[in-house]
């Protein structure tokens, strides 16, 4: 019912910044892992028609002055200097920028702390996952998961200084993720938590 609506504010969403293109590409992700269980054919449908109306905007822009911005995306993604592939500056983005999400939302900068959030997430997520049973909830972590890692591994393409506002897309993660790591911390008592600990 919602995809429609879902689509129209994606629509909306990819005009302002292209940073959400990063955006776009988890939600194909997800949608190739979860898709055949969640979604028919009139579903994804009702999304790209929702996207379309809120694309039109922008669209109509480009056709009417001849592609100016489309053609600026096309030239950044596979002929700028920004992006490409870099051994060294991939795996440097792949633990640099995760800890990055989490250390200036949260922490006020702090990458030591960052890293222990992170950690921390990730303690939680497995704990709820392995507690879960089947269907939505599993359902719900398999988005988080989703979100971070393949947000996480785009940066991994990008050549230049990754500034803090390039991550919008994923700032509702740490948020959500803390959120989590709090409520499984407190199911613990104090026994279990110092066990934990060690």
């Amino acid at each position: 019912l919602f995809l429609p609506l879902i689509g129209f504010l994606f629509g909306i969403l990819f005009q302002l910044h292209y940073v959400a293109t990063f955006f776009m590409v988890v939600m194909a992700v997800f949608f190739l892992i979860t898709g055949r269980q969640l979604l028919r054919l009139k579903d994804y449908l009702g999304a790209l028609a929702g996207f379309a109306l809120g694309w039109s905007p922008f669209l109509l822009f480009e056709l009417r002055h001849g592609f100016p911005n489309l053609r600026t995306i096309y030239q950044f993604v596979f002929f700028g200097e920004e992006t490409g592939f870099n051994l060294k500056t991939f795996f440097f983005n792949l633990a640099d920028v995760p800890i990055r999400v989490f250390g200036t939302l949260l922490v006020n900068n702090s990458r030591p702390l960052g890293l222990l959030l992170l950690l921390g997430a990730a303690w939680a997520i497995r704990r709820r996952w392995l507690a879960a049973a089947a269907g939505t909830e599993k359902l719900t972590l398999k988005s988080l998961v989703i979100w971070l890692a393949v947000g996480v591994f785009l940066f991994g393409f990008y050549q230049k200084v990754v500034y803090d506002y390039y991550f919008v897309f994923l700032f509702p993660l740490p948020f959500l993720l803390t959120a989590l790591l709090m409520t499984e911390v407190g199911k613990l008592n104090k026994g279990k938590l110092l066990a934990t600990i060690v």
